[in-house]
């Protein structure tokens, strides 16, 4: 009866704020250039809706996707947008590259790409627990540079889970196995919010910031440059990761693991033969991934006088690689009927929700330019200038790391970008730095089992405490601050400043 009683109060408090927030602020205010501007009434309803959905991310009372819809009922209503603009934002392009790399995730998985990967590297690294962590971590870290850091680790841990249970019974009196399990758990979950980072479609916030950067900052940020300016980071954090792990807070040594490499090779001796449907599937995603990064010169290939690719896009290359999934035979089933790379019951687990939160993030970005809110959060911003840049960088990174353990990656990105881009705008800094550093702050809570699905999905395992998760997290969450801080600072700014 209690937990019902705060729920309902949580879900009150919503609107409260809103009305809150709607009537404090203000109808004039005072411009960086002196001049004085007028609030009008849609600013005040964006302003009340953003605290809206802000309280009921964080506190999770609803589900967040639902909270996601809110701008569709509101909007209109408080005259911040007519129902057109608000849904605009729903159907942006990069929530269909999203979805077309949620149907090529769906693909590999389908047909178990990711197992005879991991599988046919192991054997490779060795017996010692360090290359073997290392190398499950590489692999998870590569894979969620494409396919979504929930579905990486949903398809990582059982693999790594039969690999300890095995070494579990091959060396049972050894006393580093349980520790080895524990950090292995622990350097998947780490390795897919890590490796999520590296492209424009590794996790949830990426593609929010991408559109907010290419949309409401009108700055072209490709694949490739989302890549240039983020792989440092992700080279530099899944580093610092795996040397915690195994060198820190569980201290595995060097000596080597009894049995291992005959493990590893007994499992992946049971692959079997690579299959028809694995060698399309991974030419279809090979071909995908290439067009992504060489998008770019291939839009300036020029044929006869004419430019056949010149209309190519990002989310362009993410359909038809998903319909081609949908083309490719994969052989017959058992009734003589044809069957398919990709099948729609298969498509169906695309998370559907997760589109409508970036359409509801969006719309709300969308709204702070519209009615002049962002000017307004602008002015506020004055004075920031004064900061020493790599400051100002490190205390935002640091905030959003630790809003991100308590809220979703998402929503702490949707709720704080467009709030950072605004009074960077005001304190006359370029604001894509600063975007970028809370884009990846947010994947960034190393922390809590509620901080991010890769942590859930770990802890649900039942391999790892709450305390060793807590432990390992807090000191790879300062590692994640300083190192945002010094790719930004040496890296973005100057890229971003040459662009």
């Amino acid at each position: 009866m209690l937990e019902m009683r705060h729920r309902w109060l949580a879900i009150l408090a919503g609107p409260l704020l809103a009305v809150l927030v709607y009537f404090q602020l203000p109808s004039e205010y005072l411009s960086p250039e002196g001049v004085q501007r007028t609030l009008g009434p849609g600013a005040h309803g964006a302003a009340a809706v953003t605290a809206w959905m802000a309280l009921w991310w964080i506190t999770d009372v609803i589900p967040v996707y639902v909270t996601a819809l809110l701008p569709l009922a509101l909007f209109p209503l408080l005259g911040a947008a007519t129902v057109g603009e608000a849904a605009g934002a729903y159907g942006d392009p990069l929530i269909f590259l999203f979805f077309g790399g949620f149907i090529v995730a769906l693909a590999l998985e389908r047909w178990g790409l990711h197992r005879r990967v991991a599988l046919t590297v192991l054997p490779f690294v060795g017996s010692r627990p360090a290359h073997i962590i290392g190398a499950f971590m590489g692999i998870t870290a590569f894979l969620s540079l494409w396919v979504t850091n929930t579905a990486t680790t949903l398809m990582m841990l059982p693999v790594a889970v039969s690999v300890i249970d095995t070494l579990e019974e091959a060396s049972p009196a050894d006393p580093r196995t349980q520790k080895v399990g524990t950090a292995l758990v622990l350097g998947v979950a780490y390795a897919a919010s890590i490796g999520g980072m590296g492209t424009m479609i590794g996790t949830a916030p990426n593609v929010f910031v991408a559109s907010f950067i290419n949309g409401q900052l009108q700055q072209e940020i490709t694949f490739l440059d989302w890549m240039t300016v983020a792989m440092p980071l992700v080279v530099l954090l899944l580093l610092g990761a795996w040397w915690l792990l195994t060198r820190v807070v569980f201290r595995l040594g060097h000596e080597p693991l009894p049995g291992t490499r005959q493990v590893l090779q007994r499992l992946a001796s049971q692959l079997g033969p690579v299959t028809r449907p694995e060698r399309l599937t991974a030419g279809v995603f090979l071909l995908t991934a290439a067009a992504w990064i060489f998008r770019a010169p291939l839009t300036e290939l020029t044929v006869a006088g004419v430019s056949p690719l010149s209309g190519l896009t990002d989310a362009g290359i993410a359909i038809s690689a998903a319909i081609l999934l949908f083309v490719l035979p994969a052989g017959t089933r058992s009734g003589g009927d044809p069957q398919f790379l990709m099948d729609w019951p298969t498509a169906t687990r695309v998370p559907w929700g997760l589109l409508l939160l970036f359409g509801g993030g969006l719309s709300l970005a969308t709204s702070f330019e519209r009615t002049g809110l962002a000017e307004y959060v602008a002015a506020q911003g004055q004075g920031l200038e004064r900061l020493p840049t790599w400051l100002l960088i490190a205390v935002v990174a640091a905030t959003v790391v630790y809003l991100s353990e308590i809220a979703s990656n998402v929503a702490t990105a949707t709720t704080v970008v467009p709030v950072l881009a605004s009074l960077a705008i005001g304190a006359g800094l370029a604001p894509v730095p600063i975007v970028l550093a809370a884009c990846f702050a947010a994947s960034c809570g190393f922390m809590l089992p509620v901080a991010t699905p890769p942590n859930a999905i770990a802890y649900g395992t039942g391999r790892i405490t709450a305390g060793q998760m807590a432990k390992a997290g807090f000191f790879l969450n300062i590692l994640g601050i300083l190192f945002i801080t010094a790719v930004t600072c040496g890296i973005i700014i100057p890229f971003i400043g040459a662009k």
